[in-house]
């Protein structure tokens, strides 16, 4: 079982003293209580900062070694960070000050990169969509308690999809042999992103209305969902589809109490609901969806 670096997000092994991605110490997370998240991205100060990478442009073995030094890490695992295609995540700093600082040695160091402020990411609230309409010139989404967003196509900037993974854990026997995952059926999410938003819509492919397809609508949740994807790509122009959660290692946390209730018990023929308790990575997909929609929208630091 993972647990997640409370820097920089990233799985570690249980036993592991420090994160091997970033050195944060592990020594101060709990490991006795199971039912709480394993993945939890606004545990500590309010004032935290992410650092991002941002994709670079063809180096040197000069800039590896100045990024390595700036960021405390290896030749080698600052060679692989440089590489990257797409946004990564780096660190989460406690203050501004300490993000202020590790911001100047990358500059310094000539490495592009995003400094996004958590307080911004934690603002911008998850709603469920449940329903939609795709209007002439708009995008209508039918929210929880009978609200709607309507959003132009032309304002539609940004969608983030990912893969959920769901696994089946017994947690009265965590970290035991007899304790091991099964591996349940994946989900998607989908989140909307409008120029400057200020909630995140979510769409969950298994609660959600499918009569917004018409005569395209099928009785595969799958194919529904990326009819639907297709459709708005086509009249959205000047969306981009993000799908860069589906590389990022997967970090569990338990399921939200009513998606765990209503999997856990129909899983529980040998025990109780709590026996088969549902981790999922939900919560990071929420936690990438939001800060990766806040990168796309100013641009990156360099060299100063």
């Amino acid at each position: 079982m993972p647990i997640a670096c409370p820097a920089c997000g990233r799985p570690n092994a249980e036993s592991a003293p420090h994160c091997v991605y970033c050195s944060e110490s592990l020594k101060a997370l709990a490991r006795d209580e199971p039912s709480k998240a394993v993945f939890s991205p606004s545990s500590r100060s309010r004032d935290q900062h992410l650092i991002i990478l941002a994709p670079q442009p063809p180096g040197d073995e000069g800039r590896v070694a100045l990024f390595a030094e700036a960021a405390g890490v290896n030749a080698y695992d600052a060679r692989l960070a440089l590489l990257t295609e797409r946004p990564r995540l780096l660190r989460k700093m406690g203050t501004a000050r300490e993000a202020e600082s590790l911001s100047a040695r990358l500059s310094s160091a000539g490495v592009a990169h995003f400094t996004v402020a958590e307080a911004d990411l934690v603002s911008m609230a998850v709603v469920p969509i449940r329903n939609m309409e795709l209007l002439v010139e708009d995008l209508r989404l039918g929210l929880a308690e009978g609200k709607l967003l309507v959003i132009p196509y032309r304002d539609l900037s940004f969608l983030v999809q990912g893969e959920i993974v769901r696994q089946r854990h017994r947690e009265r026997l965590l970290g035991t042999i007899r304790g091991a995952d099964q591996a349940l059926t994946p989900g998607q999410r989908l989140h909307f992103y409008s120029r400057e938003a200020r909630v995140v819509a979510e769409l969950d492919p298994e609660q959600f209305d499918w009569s917004v397809l018409g005569e395209r609508r099928t009785t595969s949740t799958p194919i529904n969902f990326r009819r639907l994807v297709e459709e708005i790509l086509e009249r959205a122009p000047n969306v981009v589809l993000d799908r860069g959660f589906d590389w990022e290692p997967v970090v569990l946390s338990r399921a939200e109490q009513e998606q765990n209730a209503g999997i856990g018990a129909a899983l529980a023929g040998e025990g109780s609901a709590r026996e088969a308790a549902v981790y999922d990575n939900e919560a990071q997909f929420r936690f990438y969806s939001r800060w990766r929609y806040l990168v796309s929208t100013r641009p990156a630091k360099r060299v100063e």
